[in-house]
């Protein structure tokens, strides 16, 4: 698979985690004691599921505009999620998984980024090795 394959499943893994963290808040908001398999988040913690699901969409718009801040958001996202998740583990605990597929790209981005610099400034050295070998021939 070549990179842009990969950028927009992994933009589509985004968008549906943010989408299932949208239905925790929508699922907050809901007035109805209904007693169904899943149980009521408490009040509060909606906002946070909103704020999540945001954080994701907009970590999903970076990677697509090919920004480094991605990461950032990325990260912020995922420690918001997990934090929910935790929280409400019974009903959330697969959401562990996709946060797994994330924090990977992330570490992946993060060392390939690292790699890259390191590789850069080898390079910057074997070339002022090279003029300065040159100058005083």
């Amino acid at each position: 698979m070549n990179l842009p394959v990969l950028q927009y499943l992994f933009a589509g893994l985004l968008l549906l985690h943010a989408l299932i963290h949208f239905m925790g808040f929508v699922r907050t908001m809901k007035n109805d004691n209904s007693s169904g398999p899943v149980r009521r988040v408490p009040g509060g913690q909606g906002w946070l599921w909103l704020l999540t699901s945001l954080l994701l969409v907009l970590t999903m718009i970076l990677v697509l505009q090919y920004s480094n801040h991605w990461l950032f958001a990325a990260m912020i996202s995922l420690l918001l999620s997990q934090l929910l998740i935790v929280l409400n583990w019974r009903d959330a605990k697969w959401g562990t998984l996709v946060n797994v597929i994330i924090l990977v790209a992330v570490l992946f981005v993060i060392a390939a980024v690292y790699l890259g610099s390191q590789a850069e400034k080898k390079d910057r050295t074997r070339i002022a090795a090279t003029n300065s070998v040159q100058k005083n021939l």
